[in-house]
């Protein structure tokens, strides 16, 4: 499956259906297989992360992260300041900056082009539309980890 696929198939999603029900607990899994993130906006202070990558970042008002993949694995790069509170161990820190020079950076923005949220990035990726009771509330995307590597 492809991001471009993917992003069809969940074109329209009403806003609500968490993506592990109603069937779409078995796409979750294929998508993690394939090396596919859908990120989309949720609630009024959140930015999701769901297939190859599973994460939940605060994104009160909008915010910008990094996204990592490498031969060790993948995520979002936690902010310095957070990261250096919980590890001390030196082969750590140089991971941290090799991933952070190697990162990819995704933004949310809240209230644009008539949505709710809009989810933005550099990376290549496929667009859709999460919909909540027939306008639009979300433009989220669907990334490759390939292109972020």
């Amino acid at each position: 499956m492809t991001k471009e696929e993917l992003a069809s198939m969940l074109d329209g999603i009403e806003y609500g259906q968490e993506f592990e029900n109603k069937g779409y607990l078995g796409l979750i899994n294929d998508v993690n297989l394939n090396g596919l993130v859908i990120v989309y906006g949720q609630s009024d202070d959140l930015m999701e992360f769901e297939g190859a990558i599973r994460e939940e970042v605060g994104a009160w008002g909008g915010t910008t992260v990094n996204i990592f993949a490498n031969k060790e694995g993948c995520g979002v790069l936690p902010e310095w300041e957070s990261f250096k509170d919980y590890h001390d161990d030196e082969e750590e820190f140089k991971r941290y900056f090799v991933d952070k020079q190697t990162s990819k950076q995704v933004a949310s923005v809240w209230d644009k082009d008539g949505y709710s949220w809009f989810i933005d990035t550099d990376i290549p990726h496929a667009g859709f539309n999460i919909m909540e009771d027939g306008e639009k509330y979300c433009r989220a995307i669907v990334i490759s980890l390939d292109d972020v590597k």
